[in-house]
């Protein structure tokens, strides 16, 4: 089974855990494993967004692919993590 990290908005976002859970069912129903950066925040307690950047990039790349979310475009972050993974060459699934 493939991993894929989920890229989308955080930041400033109301109800973003929802967001998330509902494209873990859909990377699920994919046949992948979800990846999701609201599970790898648990374990960390950083205060910097560049600290948690490294985190999801770390997690983005031991990954197979990246499922991105509708509004991956209006975050710096999830944005970063597309171009990356796009120059990998990463397989990329747009919800």
């Amino acid at each position: 089974m493939s991993r894929f990290y989920i890229a989308g908005r955080i930041a400033n976002e109301n109800g973003y855990r929802a967001k998330f859970a509902q494209a873990c069912t859909e990377v699920t129903l994919l046949g992948h494993e979800p990846v999701s950066p609201c599970d790898i925040h648990a374990d960390c307690h950083h205060t910097k967004w560049e600290q948690w950047m490294v985190c999801d990039i770390h997690a983005m790349l031991d990954c197979d692919g990246v499922y991105a979310l509708r509004d991956w475009r209006g975050s710096k972050g999830a944005t970063v993590e597309i171009q990356l993974a796009m120059r990998l060459g990463k397989e990329i699934i747009y919800q």
